[in-house]
């Protein structure tokens, strides 16, 4: 024990020296690892190192090593609690918007650091965050203060120590720093010296956290026992003795007093001896006590044979005997965090006490760590209130948060809910919308039930109805009496009293039937309603009729010679009551397939419900009021004609009347305020206010503007536009001051904007539209000044379909809206989906008018189709009618996919809509948030806009008030006064609701757009202008046309960071954010941004998906549903169209034999997802990119679906065959027939043994050559005959072993010629022995015709026979060439190689082995022109490059076989280093161009490219149109595999993505009519690439084969030679074979001259004298 106490006593010693600071200078060390500064011998040691000095006086130590981490325990807290504490104190009071300072040491930084991760995480904002040193200048730390004292944080929280502690605060005295909630740590905020200072005043109030205060029983008087008699060779204690009573223990010669030794440390007050503040010291004791429990444990287990280790150590927990604190240390050698929390308040004496007011646990569960223990806290200033600090006050319930830009979370401003939304708790970060049943109430804090209203009996309207139906009633039911009791006069008798009784009777039916209008409607009072009254009146215009037709016949009867029948009273009767059945056999029909029903209306007023009875059939309705009508007609008609007739029995003036004005009915309406209408209205004048008020933008320009109201109709809309168009006087009585408009904003419906377009467009005044989507209005030949700022929905139809392909969906369900809206958008949509590979199962139109019967049908289709995925491009509100009909149905778990007419649909958005609709994804208009445009329409008034109807009726509507005095109205019911004092803020108006600014955005912007261009016109710089002659516009008569040539121009950013522009149809930039159905914690259906989608970026990049959101697809599914018509087919198998379906229906059917398919998108995505996982466990990427890898291997296996499931087998090369699954070619097995085999060994002993036999024959013929019977068999025939025989037997030889070029030419004809020469001696003998027994008969000498040499004639002639067929069937066939394109790379041989062949010889005997008889050979780096010729290698070859001063890094030749080039006519022509050609002269006296070409590299610049194909358009323009072009060589061109596009320039087999230099290529081939052989034939990849890039490894096609188009079938086959990359080359020679037909050669006859008599020479002297001689001799 005496050891324990010891050890604190070193530690008390300078408790007032010891800081929590962690300062990085080394103290003096006084002592050596010999003598330490205090040390007492016991049995256990236990070692102490504390800060006793804080001075270096000796230079610190050096360590070479670097020290090993130590493995330590401590008794105090980590700093990590302190700061989290810390956080937790600020956010338990509700300080969110605090200042900090820190030590900027280790200590304040990491505390700092840990302090605000966690003051985020609790939603704790930092306004200001400093840092100060104790070596920092004054200037440093007043600048600390100043920013402190300028902020508007109320509470600061310090970590510092207390040297940095000490600096602040002089300095806060100096600049009067007060009133602040003072937060600390531990190394300050029991600081005794601080309290005693004048920092009191500053700091009061404080609070902080410190160590658990803990009373040590004995230490105090152990304490005051001490005495340096007790160690006299203690000098530390010997010092602390002299500092603290002011003497020495050795003598002084200043006069010092000597210590005795007797003084007493309990006649002092003294830190050492004051154990009030026991904090640090009780830590001291904890860890003596732990390292005395440790060994106590050592000793233990030592005596009871257990291993000593770490648990046996360590097993238990110290429970402090003192203060009952348990002791153990975690993991790290932490203990348990645990502080008290200290507030700084004075005594009655005036002192600052550190007064404990609660408590910090970490070991408690998360809200219970901090605890109050009930003791009033004194606040800053000494307040008995706790101060605010918050950068915003708190939001009250029905109001939401909305952060100020640029400033933290916590600086919001307050912002009233909008209606139908409410905020039932404090700082509501955003307004929840009521459901659908409900809407807010006046504070918007809670949803109260939508008041259901109906026509009652008890309204005003209600009892004014039911008034006038019983007065009616009774009225007729007096008449009626009235008639029964006069029933038998002849004034009643005369009226046809049985019709009448039954009309008066249907009149008060009629009258009756309005009661069913009033109250709840119910299902038998819907039905009764309107079917009740058309019976009922019906009735009564049939009456009415009978009556009529009653009255005409009548008259017509009385005049002589009429033959009209009398109209007797059963004719009446079945008039009658035909004509009322048929008006039931209607009402019988309408109630059996669409009856009415009762129906809620939330679409017509959003806070209330409307309970009405939905019509079921509108046809069914019509059809009840039509067949009245016609009755109203008939009678119209027949009561004119009777109109003649006496006045005393004329009721047909009345009932003609009555008829009038039945059939009169005007149709009326009241114009009805649109408050949204308004709402783009007064954006637009917010616009223009902020557009004038700009300094930037039209400075020293006022714009103005004209709003019409439309209401909306279509000639309305015309009479705004003619009446914008024309000029107007704005004087009266003077045309002095014109006006017109340069541009219109408008109209929000896509018909009046046509109307509005098709007026304005003739004479060039812009039309911005906000609002008309029809991709009707995109013809600029119609509509050519029209611009809009909302994109068409050609682009959102466009869009769904690349949805749809996106996620895979091939197979989709479509339904519509049957409207303009629905049926262009479906109309587009269905096209579109057909190029993405989408196929439509079912595509259905509806509509809310339609009856129930046609919604019965579509949920029935629904319900029997097989795809997953249904797109809706339809109203809201006809969906609405559909969901219900599903729901009943429950139809669940199909996947909607929707268009922005009903995706974010707030009104659709019910609990039973979204069991139909869960997960459902569609495109949405970017929502805005445009600055002040909310307080502009809140404070607008109709005091400030005088003369504005339109808002004066909002006004009155809104506040039920009258603006008109009164004593202009002509109104009956009083109507109080609006006061003015009205303000729109209070209201829940959709006037001022901004929440959903995606329309009011785009009148903003079509203003701005306005503006703009307008600027640029004002701006021109004259001489700079676009108009004629470099003009600008005259800025005193600015027109319209002028404004609209800026327009197309137009191109800027808005507040909002958005980019505005129109294209060359005047739409701007597709963009829309793709949201999913989801439903949150609470329960309310929102719409959440999942992606967005923006036309502008390239093919591929246009879908962005939010990587921080989880889309909720159908059926609360967190996977992508798949929606295909047919699966995929698996390798060895081909899709096969199903007859009558779409492509998308197929059946898998194996590849015939001699094919093979290999690719299936499950392969492709499942490589790619092995690829991922294994960079993943090579640690080259996270987990949660893997998972994104994942996603995207998913979708790019849906993505590539059409393409990978092969549509037909390819065939395998001649040299391959199919294995067993399909799925692949293997080589086939080369046969042949050898030696070796039994057939092979029998032809050649049977051949060998007939040769042999037939020599032997021939041997002994001529061995007996001259006997009798050899020469009787004509033996030089016979002799002929063996050696033929002997031929033919050897011929059989030729057909065994390998084929080769000459045995194949040597079997048929060697064979053919032998046995030809053996059955010609055969013939020739049969003829001989013929003619000798023919030479036997009497006076026969025939013999003599076919003797020795007629026999060698005919052996001969036969023989040369055979040869010549032989030889005319050779020169009958094709010569078949076989050309090559191959890049070499060099030709070029390096002096200093030691390889034995030059590079020619290797290409050329590479070309020989691939049978090459021309080859275009690319980058052969030689200079100048030249040839050479390979004699061994059999290739002459020749180049073209540039000259040998020059870089060489292009060149390109020709390698022409040496036999060919004998017979050229010409040899090859160097145009430049990249292009060289050659011709030959072929059959039917043609000629075909071979060109050699090199085109520059994709990353040369243009001009090289341009000057290349410069030069191939020059040659090929000179080479006449009937000749042959075959274009060989190395493009550097990737030619992609869009058929479509370049349709007729390459085929269906082409392979990877098309790049610039191929856009190049294909432009060129296309204007000549040029094919690329390498894309016409299907086959493997391998056999179609021909480059190797050489970072990525990928093989691509950029060496090609071109001929003209019609010479395409010439080609058999073009392809790579997979085994000639084994060169130094890395390009692969590609072979062409192509069936020319060679020129016949014609021998050259001289032609023989007949050469004439001279017959006039005879007259000559000469010739006379000549032939006379002749004769002479002769």
């Amino acid at each position: 024990m005496f050891d324990c106490f010891y050890v604190m006593l070193l530690f008390v010693l300078l408790v007032g020296a010891f800081g929590a600071e962690e300062d990085t200078a080394l103290c003096e060390i006084l002592g050596s690892p010999e003598f330490p500064l205090l040390s007492k011998e016991g049995d256990i040691t236990i070692g102490g190192v504390f800060s006793i000095h804080s001075q270096i006086s000796r230079p610190p130590l050096t360590f070479t090593d670097a020290p090993e981490p130590l493995k330590c325990s401590r008794t105090i807290p980590s700093d990590y609690h302190q700061s989290r504490a810390l956080a937790k104190l600020v956010k338990h009071f509700g300080w969110t918007w605090v200042g900090a300072v820190r030590s900027d040491n280790d200590y304040g930084n990491n505390g700092m650091a840990t302090f605000i991760t966690a003051a985020s995480q609790e939603g704790v904002c930092i306004e200001y965050s400093e840092a100060i040193s104790r070596t920092d200048p004054s200037e440093q730390v007043a600048r600390v203060v100043r920013v402190i004292q300028s902020g508007s944080a109320r509470v600061l929280v310090a970590f510092l120590a207390q040297g940095e502690m000490d600096i602040l605060l002089e300095e806060a005295l100096k600049q009067n720093l007060t009133g602040l909630q003072w937060v600390g740590s531990e190394s300050w905020i029991t600081a005794r010296h601080l309290a005693t200072k004048g920092y009191s005043r500053i700091l009061t109030g404080s609070l902080g956290f410190t160590i658990r205060k803990s009373n040590i029983t004995g230490l105090r008087e152990f304490l005051l026992q001490v005495n340096p008699s007790q160690d006299p060779y203690n000098n530390m204690l010997r010092e602390f003795w002299e500092a603290t009573f002011g003497c020495s223990f050795q003598s002084s010669p200043h006069g010092q007093t000597q210590c005795s030794g007797t003084e007493r440390l309990q006649d002092i007050k003294n830190p050492f001896t004051d154990v009030s503040e026991l904090r640090i010291s009780n830590n001291v004791y904890k860890a003596v006590y732990a390292v005395a429990n440790a060994m106590h444990n050592v000793l233990k287990c030592g005596q009871s044979d257990e291993v000593v280790n770490h648990p046996c150590i360590w097993k238990d927990a110290l429970e402090s005997k003192q203060s009952g604190e348990r002791v153990y240390f975690d993991e790290n050698g932490d203990p348990t965090a645990t502080y008290e929390l200290v507030n700084w308040q004075r005594n009655q004496a005036g002192d600052v006490v550190f007064v404990a007011v609660g408590r910090y646990d970490a070991s408690l569960p998360n809200g219970k760590q901090f605890t109050m223990n009930g003791i009033n806290t004194t606040w800053a200033a000494e307040s008995l209130e706790r101060p605010q600090s918050v950068c915003s006050e708190s939001c009250l319930p029905g109001f939401r948060q909305a952060v100020i830009k640029g400033k933290p979370i916590c600086c919001f401003s307050c912002i009233a809910c909008a209606a139908g939304e409410i905020s039932n708790f404090s700082n509501s970060a955003e307004c929840s919308r009521c459901p659908l049943e409900y809407w807010s109430d006046e504070d918007h804090s809670q949803c109260v039930p939508k008041v259901i209203e109906f026509l009652s009996y008890g309204e005003t309207m209600g009892a004014l109805l039911t008034g006038f139906s019983l007065f009616g009633a009774s009225l007729t039911l007096v008449v009626s009496c009235v008639f029964f009791w006069f029933r038998h006069t002849p004034l009643v008798k005369a009226s046809n009293s049985e019709l009448s009784f039954l009309l008066l009777f249907s009149l008060t039916l009629c009258f009756l039937c309005s009661l069913t209008f009033i109250g709840r409607p119910s299902e038998w009072s819907c039905m009764l309603r309107h079917t009740a009254f058309g019976i009922t009146f019906a009735l009564c215009m049939s009456c009415i009729l009978a009556k009529t037709i009653a009255v005409v016949i009548a008259f017509k009867a009385k005049r002589p010679a009429n033959t009209v029948p009398q109209c007797s009273a059963p004719l009446q009767r079945t008039s009658v009551l035909s004509c009322t059945l048929l008006q039931v056999l209607v009402c019988m029909l309408w109630l059996t397939l669409a009856p009415p029903f009762p129906y809620q209306n939330t679409a017509h007023a959003t806070e209330r419900i409307i309970l009405e009875c939905d019509l079921g059939s509108p046809i069914g309705f019509w059809a009840v009021l039509g067949y009245i009508g016609l009755l109203a007609v008939l009678c119209f008609i027949l009561a004119f004609l009777a109109r003649k007739l006496p006045d005393n029995f004329n009721e047909a003036k009345f009932i003609t009347f009555s008829m009038l004005i039945f059939c009169a009915v005007w149709v009326t309406f009241i114009p009805a305020l649109d408050p949204g209408e308004l709402q783009y209205a007064y954006t637009m004048i917010f616009a223009v206010e902020e557009i004038n008020n700009s300094s930037n933008l039209l400075p020293g320009v006022t714009l103005g503007y004209r709003i019409f109201d439309s209401c909306p109709s279509i000639p309305l809309s015309i009479s705004a536009s003619l009446n914008l168009m024309n000029k107007y006087d704005s004087g009266k009585g003077s045309c002095s001051k014109l006006s017109n408009v340069h541009a219109v904003i408008g109209e929000t419906t896509s018909t009046s904007t046509i109307g509005i377009a098709r007026t304005m467009g003739p004479f060039h005044i812009p039309v911005i539209s906000h609002s008309a989507t029809c991709a009707c209005l995109s013809n600029r030949r119609e509509y050519p000044s029209f611009f809009r700022t909302i994109p068409s929905d050609f682009y959102q139809s466009k869009a769904l379909a690349k949805l749809v392909k996106y996620f895979g969906w091939t197979w989709v369900g479509a339904i519509r809206t049957n409207s303009d809206y629905g049926n262009g958008g479906m109309a587009t949509f269905l096209e579109a989906a057909e190029r993405e590979g989408v196929c439509v199962e079912y595509s259905v139109a509806i509509y809310r008018t339609d009856p129930r019967k046609w919604f019965l049908e579509v949920a029935d289709m629904i319900k029997k189709s097989t795809s997953k995925v249904i797109v809706a491009f339809a109203d809201g509100t006809d969906l609405d009618i559909l969901f219900k009909e599903l729901h009943a149905q429950n139809v669940t778990g199909l996947q909607w996919v929707g268009s922005e007419g009903w995706i974010t649909y707030r009104y659709i958005a019910s609990p039973v809509n979204y069991a139909v609709v869960q997960g459902a994804v569609g495109f949405a208009a970017l929502n805005a948030h445009i600055p002040g445009l909310q307080e502009f329409l809140a404070n607008s008034r109709p005091s400030i806009t005088p003369g504005d109807q339109g808002l004066v009726e909002l006004w009155e509507t809104v506040f039920g008030c009258t603006l008109t005095p009164q004593a202009e109205t002509q109104a009956q019911v009083s109507v109080a006064a609006c006061t003015g004092n009205e303000s729109l803020w209070n209201t829940n108006s959709r006037f001022t609701d901004v929440s959903d600014a995606s329309l009011l955005n785009n009148v903003y912007k079509a203003t701005y757009a306005v503006a703009h261009a307008l600027d640029m016109l004002f701006t021109c710089k004259d001489g700079q202008g676009p108009f004629e002659n470099n003009t600008c516009a005259d800025r005193e008569n600015v027109q319209s046309w002028q404004v609209l040539h800026y327009l197309t121009q137009v191109n800027f950013t808005t507040k909002t960071g958005e980019n505005v522009f129109f294209n060359e149809f005047g739409d701007p930039v597709a963009r829309y954010a793709l949201v999913n159905w989801q439903i949150d914690e609470a329960g309310y259906i929102v719409f959440e941004t999942i992606g967005f989608y923006d036309a502008s970026q390239p093919e591929g990049q246009q879908f962005e998906m939010k990587a921080d959101v989880q889309a909720i697809w159908a059926g609360d599914n967190l996977e992508v549903p798949r929606s295909v018509c047919s699966k995929s087919c698996l390798p060895g198998t081909r899709r096969a169209f199903v007859k009558g379906k779409p492509i998308c229906c197929f059946d898998c059917i194996t590849c015939a034999d001699g094919e093979f398919s290999n690719s299936t998108s499950e392969t492709a995505g499942f490589l790619a997802f092995t690829l991922a996982l294994i960079v993943f466990l090579l640690g080259k990427i996270t987990a949660s990119t893997l998972l994104v890898y994942l996603k995207m291997c998913v979708l790019y296996s849906l993505n590539i679906f059409m393409l990978s499931d092969a549509v037909k087998c390819d065939k395998c090369h001649p040299e391959y065959k199919p294995n067993e699954e399909r799925n692949n070619c293997d080589l086939k097995a080369i046969e042949f027939l050898t030696y070796s085999e039994l057939m092979g060994t029998l032809l050649v002993t049977f051949s060998v043994f007939g040769a042999c036999l037939s020599m032997t024959i021939a041997l002994v013929f001529f061995h007996y050559r001259q006997t009798p019977i050899v020469r009787a068999n004509n033996s030089e025939l016979s002799f002929l005959l063996l050696f033929s025989l002997t031929l033919c037997f050897l011929c059989s030889l030729t057909f065994i072993g390998r084929p080769s070029e000459w045995s194949c030419m040597l079997r048929h004809t060697a064979f053919g010629i032998t046995f030809v020469l053996c059955i010609s001696c055969v013939l020739g003998r049969t003829i001989v022995v013929l003619m000798a027994f023919k030479a036997t008969l009497p006076g026969s000498n025939v013999m003599k015709w076919f003797g020795p040499t007629q026999q060698r004639l005919s052996v001969l002639t036969f023989t040369l026979i055979q040869r010549e067929h032989l030889i005319c069937g050779q020169k009958q066939k094709k010569f078949k060439f076989n050309f090559g394109a191959w890049n070499v790379r060099t030709l070029m041989d390096n002096i200093s190689s030691d390889r034995p062949e030059k590079r020619t010889a290797i290409i050329a005997r590479e070309l020989q082995r691939c049978r090459i008889d021309i080859a275009a050979l690319s980058e052969t780096r030689r200079a100048g022109e030249g040839q050479l010729k390979e004699e061994k290698g059999g290739y002459t070859f020749f180049w073209k490059g540039k000259p040998a001063d020059e870089a060489r890094n292009h060149g390109v030749g020709l390698a022409i076989k040496n036999q060919l080039v004998n017979h050229l006519s010409e040899l090859p022509v160097g145009i430049s280093e990249c292009l060289m050609t050659l011709r030959l002269v072929l059959a039917n006296n043609q000629t075909a161009t071979v060109m050699s070409a090199y085109a520059p590299t994709l990353d040369s610049n243009v001009e090289e490219k341009e000057a290349f194909y410069a030069c191939l358009e020059e040659t090929l323009s000179k080479i006449p149109r009937e000749d042959k072009i075959i274009l060989l060589g190395d493009f550097n061109a990737r030619v992609g595999r869009d058929q479509h596009l370049w349709k007729g320039t390459i085929g269906k087999e082409g392979i990877g993505n098309i790049n610039s230099n191929g856009v190049l290529l294909l432009s060129k081939c296309a204007q000549h009519n040029l094919f690329i052989t390498n894309t016409l034939y299907q086959q493997k990849n391998k056999f179609k690439v021909s480059w190797r890039h050489p970072r990525s490894k990928q093989w691509h096609l950029i060496d090609y084969v071109i001929v003209r188009a019609r010479d395409r079938c010439d080609v058999n086959i073009t392809s790579a030679m997979i085994d000639s990359d084994n060169c130094w080359t890395d390009h692969r020679l590609i072979r062409s074979t192509m069936s020319i037909k060679l020129k016949k050669r014609r021998r050259i006859q001289k032609k023989q001259t007949r050469r004439r008599l001279n017959l006039d020479s005879l007259n000559e002297t000469a010739t006379q004298q000549l032939l006379q001689d002749s004769a002479r001799i002769s």
